[in-house]
């Protein structure tokens, strides 16, 4: 795996990326979700025999911050960030709000996106956070203890306390103004009338102990987009770090393509 700074519209991002060692394989796109990073695609991009791509979006880990905090302006700057590595197409993976940035970027860039992984992600028809939570969210960013506590809310299952306390590190470093507007945003990230007969293959998965995305919202989402939920079990909000191998093997049975088959 390659770790490297680019230069995007004058702001430095940073990106996790591994080189082909199958070029059938299609590339992997990896969008991670709120108060997280590339970092936790790091186990899949080690696993993935394709090209695969994990980008820290602004405001997030260790690229620069930005004004905005739209899933339009992710979107926008994720298709920017493939356009500056070559990546005219792949399989888009989408974490949590990250769901709701590869959904937005199905709507903005068709052509970018081939396939469509929805893990633990927010619902088609957006989630909405009641203002009641607002102080609750304040406080994470004031106290790097609370925001670990709460970020320990979405690994219940993770038992690597050095992966966690990076996990927390990059949580920490999130532009200050997204904590209360990324809940803001997710709650207007209604895609039901954009993506009405969207084409592209749409698969869902979820952790059955998660208790943000639950068992109904998630079925809501796989019912709008014809497919069927992947379930995780013993597992929270974040498969890809709670459950590393079961969850490249689910990957690895939707994106392995048929020269590769024994």
């Amino acid at each position: 795996m390659n770790e490297r700074t680019i230069d995007v519209r004058g702001k430095s991002i940073h990106i996790r990326s591994t080189d082909p060692r199958d070029a059938s394989w299609p590339t992997l796109l990896c969008i991670h979700g709120n108060l997280g990073s590339g970092r936790w695609f790091e186990s899949l991009l080690a696993d993935y025999p394709g090209r695969a791509v994990a980008p820290d979006l602004p405001n997030f880990g260790q690229s620069d911050h930005i004004a905005q905090w739209s899933m339009a302006a992710y979107a926008d700057w994720t298709g920017a960030i493939c356009d500056e590595l070559g990546v005219t197409t792949a399989a888009v993976v989408g974490h949590s709000l990250g769901g709701a940035v590869a959904m937005e970027l199905l709507c903005a860039r068709p052509a970018l996106v081939e396939r469509l992984i929805l893990v633990d992600s927010s619902p088609v028809e957006g989630l909405v956070t009641p203002a009641a939570y607002h102080p609750a969210i304040e406080a994470y960013k004031a106290d790097k203890a609370v925001l670990a506590a709460a970020l320990k809310g979405v690994v219940p299952t993770l038992t690597d306390d050095g992966l966690f306390a990076l996990l927390v590190d990059d949580a920490w470093k999130m532009n200050r103004d997204c904590f209360i507007g990324h809940a803001d945003e997710l709650g207007r990230a209604d895609y039901r009338e954009r993506l009405k007969g969207a084409s592209v293959p749409v698969h869902v998965m979820r952790g059955d102990g998660d208790p943000l995305i639950t068992e109904q919202r998630a079925a809501d989402t796989a019912a709008f987009f014809g497919a069927a939920v992947h379930t995780f079990t013993g597992c929270g909000h974040s498969p890809m770090v709670e459950q590393p191998e079961r969850f490249h093997a689910a990957l690895d049975e939707l994106l392995r393509p048929r020269t590769a088959e024994a």
